[in-house]
């Protein structure tokens, strides 16, 4: 285990733009498609959420109001990340094949 742990931190590190086409597809694609689950979670949960801690109190939440609002917080801050990865690469594929 060491041996490995000792390759993957003594080899190059590659960038994005150093990435073959497929791969920056596929890595785009897939970005999009988590992005889209994530969103369709929001998009679910959310309205739900809203009214819920529109009616309670902020003293009367709880652990389950707070564990809530800190699960939504965090999709919706890796609907953020996939949604940029994504852009990123689909600005790389235009710069590639399109310019």
């Amino acid at each position: 285990m060491r041996r490995f742990r000792k390759w993957f931190a003594s080899r190059p590190r590659k960038k994005l733009e150093e990435l073959s086409t497929w791969a920056i597809a596929a890595l785009g694609a897939s970005s999009y498609l988590e992005a889209v689950f994530y969103g369709w979670v929001l998009e679910e949960c959310g309205p739900s959420y809203w009214e819920i801690a529109r009616r309670t109190p902020l003293s009367q939440w709880g652990f389950q109001g707070v564990g809530c609002t800190i699960v939504l917080l965090g999709i919706l801050v890796q609907l953020w990340f996939f949604r940029a990865m994504g852009d990123q690469c689909s600005s790389l594929l235009k710069q590639r094949l399109f310019a």
